[in-house]
């Protein structure tokens, strides 16, 4: 019974229906559109992205932690400490920016050493 409903079955006539009939037009139609899509996505996430820094770089983390440590929430010894070991890092991993070079004039906001008694 399986036989008989196997040779009822026929790929090769759905092929030619398929050819013949004008389903491979919409199936590329589909399949461009489908890529189209897939590239427009791709060019938003990128719009999207930030320029310069990559994720979660040690640059970015430490301009993150600058705010944190401007907005009162990171004492001056905490924010030394966190801006050491991510200069540490970026210098290991041979990626030393501008933003972990050194102190600059924000690093020294709310530290007691930089307000003259």
């Amino acid at each position: 019974m399986i036989l008989a409903q196997m040779k009822r079955l026929n790929p090769q006539a759905d092929w030619e229906t398929f050819t013949k009939g004008g389903g491979w037009i919409y199936f590329a139609i589909a399949a461009v559109v489908l890529v189209v899509l897939f590239a427009i996505v791709l060019k938003i996430r990128e719009w999207l992205r930030p320029n310069g820094l990559a994720e979660n770089s040690p640059e970015q983390l430490l301009m993150q932690f600058r705010d944190i440590h401007k907005q009162g929430d990171l004492s001056a010894e905490e924010y030394k400490n966190i801006r050491e070991r991510l200069t540490k890092k970026s210098g290991e991993a041979g990626c030393a920016g501008g933003a972990s070079s050194g102190p600059s004039a924000d690093d020294s906001v709310g530290s007691s050493s930089a307000i003259p008694h």
